[in-house]
Formats: C-alpha cells, structure tokens, sequence
C-alpha cells in the first residue's frame, strides 16, 4: 500500500479507538478532538498509536496530554528510521536550548530600547530635537516616521538609535566623520 492509497479518516479513526481503549477515562469535546487531529492527523498514524502506547506505559495518566504525545511520537519515529534516540533527544535539547537563547536575546534587546526610550524621553526638548535632527539628517532611510519635533512619534528603537548616535558622536568616534560630512555637504 503507497502514499496514495491510505485512507486518512480511517487511520485517524483507530487512533481515536486505540486512545479511548488506553484512556477510558478521557472525556474530550469534539473541539479537543478536532485540535488532537490538526495536529497529529498527517503523522504515520501506525507510529503515532505506537506513541500512545509509549505515553500509556510512561504517564500512567487518565488524560493523554499533546505534549507527552509529541515527546512519544520523535522517539518512536527515530526508532523506525534508525536515528539512535540520544541523537533525536540532544537535537531537540539543542533546538530548544538555540530558542531559549533568541527569547533571551529578543528579552534583553526590549529591555534596552525600553531604558533607552526613557533616557531619551528625560533629554530636555532641544536636546532632543537637535540630537534627532542630527541623526535623521545622517540616516535619514531609518527614519522616516519619526517627527524629530515631537517625542510621541519616536519609537523605542528610534530612540535607541539616536541615544547610540549622540553617544559615538560626544565619544568622539564619529564626530570627525560627522563634521567632515556636514562641512562637505556628502
């Protein structure tokens, strides 16, 4: 039998069979149900009951729960095709770990333009408008939708942006550039 020749409402219909058999307690609505077969209708269904049994045997739970079915189904799929389960466990370890690290990342870079915002936002106006002037002046491209004459409009990471920008400038590490620039009209 091909790709092509299995029913797919029938195998969905015995996985519906064999998780009322190993969880006779489970009482699931039709939405439940509807969510469980978006999404593990398209697996192997043959290794997905394999994975329920996994989930019976290891929970020891009256409710199948996606989660423990997901875990169960990467272990018997690796056992089909031959991946030494470590290897499938250290990959999923790494993809988590690498998505842990983004949210991390993406934590950390909010909390800046959040702090940079409220720096900028306690700049007196001229200060403020002068700084923005000079930055959309030089970036321009980046820019765009922020009025540099009122704050409300500044974005956090525009603020950033400008707050970095008057930084390397009082620094000294663009003031040359910048003046060259200003003064030769480039």
């Amino acid at each position: 039998m091909n790709e092509l020749d299995i029913d797919r409402n029938a195998e969905w219909g015995k996985t519906v069979s064999k998780m009322r058999g190993l969880f006779p307690k489970w009482q699931v609505t039709l939405e439940q149900l509807d969510t469980w077969k978006k999404r593990f209708g398209m697996l192997n269904q043959a290794w997905f009951r394999e994975a329920l049994e996994l989930v019976y045997t290891n929970t020891k739970t009256e409710n199948p729960k996606p989660e423990h079915a997901s875990q169960a189904f990467r272990e018997v799929k690796a056992g089909h095709q031959g991946i030494p389960l470590d290897e499938s466990i250290a990959a999923n370890r790494s993809m988590e770990l690498m998505k842990s690290k983004w949210e991390q990342n993406d934590a950390d870079a909010m909390r800046d333009r959040s702090r940079a915002w409220q720096e900028v936002r306690d700049w007196n106006d001229d200060d403020r408008i002068i700084w923005g002037t000079r930055f959309k002046d030089q970036f321009n491209f980046m820019a765009e939708t922020n009025d540099v004459k009122n704050f409300e409009t500044w974005s956090k990471t525009f603020s950033q942006q400008v707050k970095v920008f008057r930084n390397m400038i009082e620094e000294g590490s663009m003031a040359l550039r910048y003046e060259t620039e200003v003064q030769h009209g480039d």
